[in-house]
């Protein structure tokens, strides 16, 4: 390869990574406590980069799935001098993450559910369960408790199938969350 093909690769990566998935670039900020999960739920609930930056310490803390101690980390965030200065930089300079279409549809499906993981899945890591279920909008709990909308539970699941049993949650194994996923699927 010729420095002008290579000169020309590098131009069109820079090109594309001005245009990276909003939740990519929300997590790439490295506000502190504000992970992947956290990112997309944040990603699906602003247009843009500058309306997250303009969010309020009330209107974060009411998004299902951003606690109190993260809301309050992006507002001090965004309410640095340096922060603000490198917002108007990166609009400066081209840099305008976008909200894909497909994300948006996916979210939709979960949206607001909290979910909560036991056992073992057959074909799921739980990181990987957990990834999909935050993109399709939900939210994972570590405990089953009275606003938990469903269980997924794999083999060797124990007393977080037995107390949502109790309490009368549903209960799912990893073939219907994956049906609740699936493209088709708007409503669990």
């Amino acid at each position: 390869m010729n420095r002008h093909s290579s000169a020309r690769l590098l131009m069109a990566a820079i090109a594309a990574s001005k245009r990276a998935e909003l939740w990519r670039f929300i997590h790439g900020l490295g506000v502190p406590r504000l992970g992947v999960a956290t990112a997309r739920i944040l990603a699906a609930r602003f247009v843009s980069l500058e309306q997250l930056a303009d969010a309020t310490l009330p209107e974060l803390a009411r998004i299902p799935g951003v606690g109190a101690a993260q809301a309050e980390e992006i507002v001090a965030f965004f309410g640095q001098t340096e922060n603000a200065h490198l917002m108007v930089e990166l609009r400066v300079w081209g840099v305008a993450p976008t909200k894909t279409p497909s994300e948006e549809a996916k979210r939709a499906r979960l949206e607001g559910n909290v979910v909560v993981l036991t056992g073992t899945l057959p074909g799921l890591t739980r990181a990987q369960a957990e990834e999909q279920i935050v993109a399709a909008g939900g939210v994972i709990s570590a405990r089953v408790t009275k606003r938990t909308d469903f269980v997924v539970a794999g083999e060797d699941a124990g007393e977080k199938r037995a107390q949502a049993v109790k309490r009368g949650v549903r209960v799912i194994d990893e073939a219907e969350l994956r049906r609740l996923l699936a493209d088709d699927v708007t409503d669990p």
